[in-house]
Parts: structure tokens; sequence; C-alpha cells
């Protein structure tokens, strides 16, 4: 879980620290009081790419940093050298006015792929309207399958689904190439028929010389 949260020269925030407790957190304020900033810097930290006026104007670079506890899961083999399996985790990004970024995890840097491996365990951010993915039917049958414990024989299913439907395309392509040179070969036959009509057929030639003669 997320433990703390520092923002420094971020957009209009000059800089803010914050602690959170397990449980319930919530984060009320007026209209332009920075709530929606806090949301930013975190998708910053999940590895979006900044938007414009990131920098607080006359900062000369905007750090945000997150700390979360350590992970449940088992650290993620590209990250196998970077953690270990009780250590809090540490992610740092710092913006320069021209947009570069530079990236760390517990002090050591990072590439954007890693940071997504990452991240995707660590939390994820829910902005408004995003829960109504849950009423697509894709959605619901992944749930169904989580509690269901067979999402591995729906992977089985999905991927022979889609070995089948490659099957139909290879299928279908073939059949058009047929009728391709079906059609190249009739088109043939039919100019080979012109040319003899128009050439004359062999013999013909010969007989009408003979059917020329006086009697």
């Amino acid at each position: 879980m997320l433990s703390h949260l520092r923002v420094a020269s971020f957009a209009t925030i000059h800089e803010i620290s914050l602690s959170f407790d397990r449980g319930l957190t919530v984060i009320t304020g007026e209209t332009g009081a920075g709530k929606s900033l806090l949301v930013d810097a975190l998708s910053l930290i999940a590895g979006r790419k900044p938007r414009n006026l990131s920098v607080r104007p006359g900062s000369s670079e905007a750090v945000i940093e997150a700390v979360f506890t350590p992970l449940s899961s088992p650290v993620p083999e590209t990250l196998s050298e970077i953690l270990s399996p009780d250590d809090d985790i540490v992610i740092r990004r710092v913006i320069s006015p021209n947009g570069r970024i530079r990236q760390t995890v517990n002090g050591q840097s990072v590439s954007t792929s890693q940071l997504s491996v990452l991240v995707v365990l660590l939390f994820d951010l829910v902005g408004q309207g995003e829960s109504l993915r849950m009423t697509g039917g894709d959605n619901h049958r992944q749930f169904l399958d989580e509690f269901a414990g067979t999402l591995s024989l729906a992977s089985d299913y999905d991927q022979k689904r889609r070995e089948i439907q490659s099957r139909r395309r290879e299928r279908l392509e073939i059949l058009e190439r047929k009728a391709a040179i079906d059609r190249t070969l009739s088109e043939l036959r039919e100019r080979q028929e012109d040319a003899l009509l128009l050439a004359g057929r062999p013999g013909d030639s010969r007989r009408s010389r003979r059917g020329s003669r006086p009697s």
C-alpha cells in the first residue's frame, strides 16, 4: 500500500508531504485546492507521461516520490536485483522543464517498462466513470473465472479460439487465391480461343486454296 507521498515543484504545488495509514483515506478541499494534482502526481508515479506545465514556474525540476510497503507477491524477475521481498519500495521521478524524466526505484535507475511491471503490483488508479468498465461482458466473464478459479482454462480456451480464427482466415485467403487463379485461367482460355479464331485454325488456309482452283 501507499504509505507516503511527497510532491515538490509540481504544477502549482510548492511542496507537500502526505503519510497514509491502513484503511480509507479521504482527501477533501475546495475546488482548485489541488486534489486532482495529487492524482496527477500518482499517475506520473505509475509511469505516465507528464502534461505541459508539470514543473512549477521558476523551478528547475519537479520531484514526485512515493513510498510503498513491501510487496505481498513475489518480486518480478526484472527487478530482483533492485528489490528484496521485505524492502519498502521508493519510486522517485524527477521531471525537467523540457519534459525529460529521471526515475529510480530504491535509488537505482529503472526503465519505464520495469516501472510499469512494478506499479501494476502496487496500486491502480480509477478515475470518474471508469467503474463503468465493470458493465462490459468481457469483464463479467473475467470476474466469474476469477471467482471459480478457472482463469487458466479460460486462457487456454481463448488461445484455442484465436488459433481456430487464424486457421479460418488462412482458409479464406487460400480460397480467395484459388478463385483468383481460376479467374485468370478462364481469361487466358478465352484469349487463346479469340487468338485462334483471328489467326485461323491449322489447315484452314490450305483447304481454302484448294477450294478456289478452277474445275
